[in-house]
């Protein structure tokens, strides 16, 4: 199981904990991380996410938790939503989506 922790990962951290600051590879869906939205800093993401993610456990949605030396969060299971589908397609990933032939970037020419 994972366990979401509020502060930047350390050197040799369990792979199951997802650390919630600025600062981590995760930051990149934060707000101020796109050219488009307004620019913020990393004191600013890092005041918004130890605001929410306790509003998020105090409101029920998350479960405070411990795992190993690590304390954190992870949501809780009556919170997830299984609707019933058409099945025609999944869900929209744009990270990990195949393109048709000829859509996309082109490829490097091959040496001879």
């Amino acid at each position: 199981m994972g366990i979401a922790a509020i502060g930047s990962q350390t050197q040799g951290s369990p792979r199951n904990v997802l650390s919630l600051s600025a600062r981590a590879p995760s930051a990149g869906g934060w707000p101020g991380s796109s050219p488009t939205q307004a620019s913020s800093t990393s004191t600013t993401t890092n005041g918004v996410i130890e605001s929410l993610v306790p509003l998020l456990a105090d409101s029920g949605f998350l479960t405070r938790a411990k795992d190993g030396p690590v304390d954190g969060f992870r949501l809780k299971a009556h919170q997830l939503r299984l609707l019933p589908a058409d099945g025609a397609h999944g869900a929209p990933d744009p990270v990990r989506r195949t393109l048709a032939r000829g859509e996309g970037p082109p490829g490097r020419p091959v040496l001879p």
